[in-house]
């Protein structure tokens, strides 16, 4: 529950620290005009990667970090990051183009979103408890490793990749069918 809350935590933050008056707008407003550029005219292969390529990051960093045994505190920060990018992004769409950009962001942005952010969230969880039973079982000698831990470990992280590849499949899906009704 508590990353479930950081990265909530991490939305609200986003979306209450954004108006259109400040630098972290403006550097969201060119972030969307490169965006639209570059999604403009991809196939949904590009889309796709791109999209994966983003979401894979911060997999990339879960996992990074579970094999490390001071990983735990950091790990719980990931699903807050996460969420401020969400965030920031939603009340960037919102301010800047009132329900049009509402409209944007819960047709095109929210399903991918929703999905990965499930898939990190669950992975961090298992990577925490990754990090943490190694830290115990090593350094405080509190256990020994089980045979096949750290391949079970991998095999549900793979299962979560999977799933963020799903959630970057539905990014480009729905943006190929929804991005047309919107001038943003």
């Amino acid at each position: 529950w508590f990353l479930l809350i950081m990265f909530s935590a991490g939305i609200i933050i986003g979306a209450l620290n954004i108006n259109k008056d400040n630098l972290i707008a403006e550097e969201l407003n060119n972030v969307v005009n490169i965006f639209k550029e570059i999604r403009t005219g991809q196939g949904i292969t590009k889309i796709f990667m791109s999209s994966f390529a983003v979401n894979g990051a911060f997999l990339f960093a879960d996992l990074f970090l579970a094999f490390s045994l001071i990983g735990y505190p950091l790990i719980l920060w990931i699903p807050l990051l996460k969420g401020l990018g969400i965030g920031a992004f939603s009340g960037f769409l919102y301010s800047s183009f009132g329900m049009i950009g509402l409209g944007y962001y819960l047709l095109i942005i929210f399903p991918g979103a929703l999905v990965s952010a499930f898939a990190l969230i669950n992975a961090c969880n298992d990577a925490c408890e990754y990090s943490k039973n190694s830290y115990y079982k090593s350094i405080l000698s509190k256990g020994v490793f089980e045979k096949d831990e750290t391949k079970i470990m991998l095999i549900r992280q793979l299962v979560f990749i999977a799933v963020t590849a799903f959630s970057s499949l539905t990014d480009s899906l729905v943006y190929i069918a929804f991005s047309r009704f919107f001038e943003i």
